[in-house]
């Protein structure tokens, strides 16, 4: 086999643990979401088709533990994805995505630094 490519897939299967790890952890927190952060700087630094793979990985992961489409059919089944009762359901979210926004936006550059620093860039991969 190739070494970059052994290199590729080692890399990828590391951060996606990574990502998949951190999102476990965080879960207590409502919409504090690292990996959003994460995964725009692997799209700067490593490129979109390995951003890509280790989101893919990470979701697949991490979907096991948080049975995420299961609870978003059962909530719009409460609320009513309708006419009034999906208003409210979307609004009733506004504020946590305001937070997200915000975590990531504080995330980020630390992250992209911590990165540079490392010199993970594509040309290695």
């Amino acid at each position: 086999m190739n070494n970059n490519l052994i290199h590729r897939l080692a890399l990828i299967a590391v951060l996606a643990a990574l990502c998949s790890t951190l999102r476990i952890w965080f879960a207590f927190l409502p919409n504090v979401k690292p990996i959003t952060a994460m995964f725009f700087a692997f799209s700067l630094f490593l490129g979109l088709t390995n951003s890509l793979w280790i989101m893919i990985i990470t979701i697949l992961v991490t979907g096991v533990f948080s049975y995420g489409i299961c609870i978003t059919l059962f909530s719009g089944i409460i609320y009513g994805f309708g006419t009034s009762g999906f208003l409210g359901y979307y609004l009733s979210g506004v504020p946590f995505d305001f937070v997200h926004a915000l975590s990531t936006f504080i995330i980020f550059p630390p992250l992209a630094f911590f990165m540079n620093r490392l010199k993970i860039r594509r040309q290695h991969i």
